[in-house]
């Protein structure tokens, strides 16, 4: 029996048990699909109980959540496809040493996603595994790398990503959250860019039945009781509270800048002796 002909017999038996696999794939995915639009349904709730609360700096934070638990929701959904499909053209995988070209944006995608979420599906792992013994490790090592031509789904790489929001797609998700709950909710920009953004947040309907209330609620009300109540886990509250500190430091060493600045300022002028 020559080289190649044994060689392509142990990749049809690689494959054999790619569908297995990719059947524990999918069930995982639907499980962990539903997981993560939960979570994106909590963290919206909360979003609108900050900006009912007047707590827009910290509805700005928990919109971060929202957007990153909503992309991953639909790269589980792009991956579930990738998932069906490769299921349905396993034949065609088998019949062919080198990765069929209409196969290769989901192979090359699924393998891609096996280095970024390894804990939450480990079954990608071995669909990797399987995938680099067939068609070599420089295939797997140009999709993990994401090399030119690697031909890894661009949209999945930005959902997976680990970058921050821009502040912009934040506020634009906070103003969506804003209006299903018909919170009036307005950004303006203030005219010296290195000042913060003038913020202008009006429940006009709230406010004429409890404008009273409302006051109390926002100014006396327990904040230990607001947070407890807001946070289901001490991960996200320890990371909501490192960034609130991390704001506030930045505001206090410019706070430092410009009373330094005023006070040199003062101590430079001296009127004319008459």
């Amino acid at each position: 029996m020559g080289i190649k002909k044994l060689e392509f017999l142990l990749g049809r038996r690689r494959l054999s048990k790619l569908k297995p696999i990719l059947a524990l794939a999918l069930a995982r995915l639907s499980v962990l699909r539903s997981h993560h639009q939960l979570r994106t349904g909590q963290a919206r709730d909360q979003v609108a109980n900050l900006l009912q609360l007047g707590h827009l700096d910290r509805a700005l934070l928990r919109a971060e959540q929202v957007i990153k638990e909503q992309s991953t929701v639909e790269a589980f959904e792009i991956l579930s496809h990738y998932c069906h499909l490769l299921t349905e053209r396993i034949g065609l995988l088998q019949e062919h040493k080198e990765c069929p070209e209409e196969l290769r944006e989901a192979t090359s995608s699924l393998i891609f996603t096996s280095s970024r979420c390894a804990v939450e599906l480990p079954e990608l792992a071995k669909v990797s595994a399987i995938f680099s013994n067939k068609y070599g490790k420089e295939f797997a090592s140009a999709a993990v790398e994401l090399r030119n031509r690697c031909r890894v789904n661009p949209e999945l790489i930005q959902k997976l990503s680990t970058r921050s929001p821009s502040l912009e797609v934040k506020q634009r998700t906070t103003k969506e959250i804003a209006a299903e709950r018909g919170i009036d909710l307005e950004f303006v920009e203030a005219s010296d860019p290195a000042e913060a953004l003038e913020v202008k947040l009006f429940d006009e309907g709230a406010m004429e039945k409890q404008p009273e209330t409302m006051h109390v609620r926002r100014e006396e009300a327990n904040s230990d009781e607001i947070f407890s109540a807001e946070y289901e886990d001490v991960v996200t509250a320890a990371k909501d509270a490192y960034e609130a500190a991390a704001f506030a430091a930045a505001a206090a060493r410019v706070a430092v800048k410009l009373c330094r600045s005023q006070s040199e300022a003062n101590a430079s002028y001296r009127p004319e002796e008459i």
